[in-house]
C-alpha cells in the first residue's frame, strides 16, 4: 500500500458551549390547534428554512400593497393547467395586481378557457391537431392582425378580440379579466417554441410588431417597479429573461429601479443558479426569494394568507 491512512487523532472537536447552534429549538414550527386561523397557521411556521421563507413572502406582499407599490405577475401555462385563474382573477378584483405577464404558451391555455371553458393538455403533431377548436386558432391570429393593424400589444389585441366575442366562457380568460378591470395582460412569445407559431395563417410581421410593443409595455412596468415586487411563477426560462431585459432597458434609460422583490414561486426558477440571477440583475439576496412547491397548493395558500395579513392589519 503506497497511501498512507491519515491520522485523526489531532482532529478537534467543538464544545457544545461554543459555538452557537445556527439551527436552535425556538425557530422549530408549534402546533396548530383545532379550528385556528389562517394567522395562526402562518405563525405556526418555522422561523428556519422554507417556512420563514414563506412568511417574510406573505409580509413582504402585505407591504407592497399597503405601500400603494406595483405587484406585477407573470405565469406560464403550468399555472393556468393547475386552475389557478380564479385566484389570479380574485386578486386582480382586490386590487392587488398591477400587471399580468403571460407566456406564448400561457396565451394558448388562456383563449382555449375562453373558448370552451376548459384546456387540452395535449399538443398535436400535425395543424390539423393543434388546436381541438378551431375558434381559438381564428382569435389568435385575429388577433395578432388587429393588433398589428391598430397600434396595440399582443395582450390588448386579443384579449379585444375575446371581448368583442360571442364565447360563452370568455369571462374566465385572463385577457378578458385584465381588459374590464384595466390591469394590463402582456403577452411573450417565444417565435418558433409554440405551437401557435405553426398556424398555416399567422403573421410573423405581425406577431413580432405586437410581441416587442408587449415588451416595451412590460418594461414600462418594470420601469416603475421601484418598492414594488415581480412574482414569476410556471415560466422557467422565457419570462426571467424578458424582465431581466427590461430591467435593463430601464436602467439604460435612467429610471430607479434597485429597491424591489423579485420572487419565483413553485419551483420557477431561473435556468441559471440562484447566485448567478441575483449577480445580473443586481439586486441583494434579501430582495429575492425562492420558494418550491406545487402551483396547485403554493397559489391558493399564498392567496389566502396575503389577504387574511391585510384584514388583520388594515
Amino acid at each position: 500500500m503506497t497511501q498512507k491512512p491519515l491520522d485523526f487523532d489531532r482532529v478537534a472537536a467543538y464544545s457544545l458551549d461554543q459555538p452557537e447552534p445556527e439551527i436552535r429549538s425556538e425557530q422549530f414550527a408549534t402546533v396548530c390547534q383545532e379550528g385556528s386561523s389562517l394567522q395562526d397557521y402562518l405563525r405556526s411556521l418555522p422561523t428556519i428554512g422554507s417556512g420563514k421563507k414563506f412568511r417574510e413572502l406573505i409580509q413582504m406582499l402585505a407591504d407592497v400593497k399597503r405601500a400603494g407599490r406595483p405587484l406585477v405577475l407573470g405565469i406560464g401555462s403550468s399555472i393556468l393547467l393547475e386552475g389557478m385563474s380564479p385566484v389570479i382573477e380574485d386578486l386582480i378584483d382586490r386590487g392587488l395586481i398591477s400587471g399580468l405577464a403571460l407566456s406564448g404558451e400561457g396565451l394558448l391555455r388562456d383563449v382555449e378557457m375562453a373558448v370552451t371553458g376548459g384546456m387540452f393538455n395535449v399538443e398535436g403533431t400535425g395543424v390539423d391537431t393543434l388546436f381541438n377548436h378551431q375558434e381559438a386558432a381564428r382569435i389568435i391570429v385575429e388577433g395578432v392582425n388587429y393588433g398589428a393593424d391598430n397600434g396595440l400589444g399582443l395582450g390588448e389585441a386579443i384579449g379585444t378580440c375575446l371581448v368583442e366575442s360571442d364565447f360563452e366562457h370568455r369571462g374566465k380568460s385572463l385577457l378578458v379579466i385584465g381588459q374590464e378591470k384595466g390591469v394590463t395582460v402582456t403577452i411573450h412569445p417565444t417565435i418558433g417554441a409554440e405551437i401557435a407559431h405553426l398556424l398555416p395563417n399567422i403573421s410573423g410581421e405581425a406577431l413580432g410588431k405586437t410581441a416587442h410593443l408587449d415588451f416595451r409595455i412590460f418594461s414600462g412596468q418594470v420601469a416603475n417597479i421601484q418598492g414594488g415586487a415581480y412574482i414569476n411563477s410556471g415560466s422557467y426560462h422565457t419570462l426571467p429573461q424578458v424582465f431581466k431585459k427590461a430591467l435593463i432597458a430601464s436602467r439604460a434609460l435612467g429610471y430607479q429601479a434597485d429597491d424591489f422583490f423579485t420572487v419565483f414561486l413553485g419551483g420557477s426558477f431561473p435556468a441559471e443558479s440562484e447566485q448567478h440571477w441575483l449577480a445580473s440583475v443586481d439586486i441583494p439576496s434579501e430582495s429575492c426569494c425562492f420558494i418550491d412547491g406545487p402551483f396547485g397548493i403554493l397559489y391558493p395558500l399564498m392567496a389566502a394568507c396575503l389577504l387574511d395579513e391585510l384584514s388583520e392589519t388594515c
